[in-house]
């Protein structure tokens, strides 16, 4: 069996480069509380509002109204740089029994990372991470260095499009 740090899942965002999950051997569990086999195995977990500016289209509710019509369990939303969508994204979830993710995109060392919490505790990582990320940026962008990523890496989640595998290690 591979490790599921590094197995690639095909190309997703960027058509031409892999997505390798890194540390998300149990994404099943944070989709739905019920057996993979029993729902709609399909999850997205890299999904831009329209509150990534320039970058995604729909607002946070109508995401969740579209999961909800396509019988997904769960659905992921990571605006760029920020998780300024969330709270419009649980209301909306919460009300269509649609289970919400919450994550973002950063770019870490110049390439895209998505970040999901996991939990609670990773949602407080994350929004500490992002806060990190804006200082010292343009106005409407955040950076991190993958040290610091690092050191907020608990209960989170990682997708990265890469196959490089020193790169996938540094992110655990």
């Amino acid at each position: 069996m591979p490790d599921p740090s590094l197995v690639s899942l095909g190309a997703v965002h960027n058509r031409s480069a892999p997505i390798a999950w890194t540390a998300i051997p149990e994404i099943c569990r944070l989709a739905t509380s019920n057996s993979c086999a029993e729902v709609n195995p399909y999850v997205e977990l890299h999904c831009h509002s329209n509150f990534s500016f320039l970058d995604g289209g729909s607002h946070p509710a109508e995401l969740a109204a579209r999961a909800a019509e396509l019988e997904m369990p769960a659905l992921a939303i990571t605006d760029r740089g920020g998780v300024y969508g969330a709270v419009k994204f649980l209301q909306a979830c919460r009300k269509l029994r649609v289970k919400p993710i919450i994550g973002t995109t950063l770019e870490v060392d110049g390439q895209e990372v998505v970040i999901i919490a996991r939990n609670l505790r990773g949602y407080s990582n994350l929004c500490r991470l992002l806060s990190f990320a804006h200082v010292d940026q343009p106005k409407g962008e955040a950076r991190a260095t993958i040290a610091k990523v690092a050191e907020h890496r608990g209960d989170l989640f990682y997708l990265s499009a890469t196959d490089d595998e020193r790169r996938l290690r540094d992110l655990q």
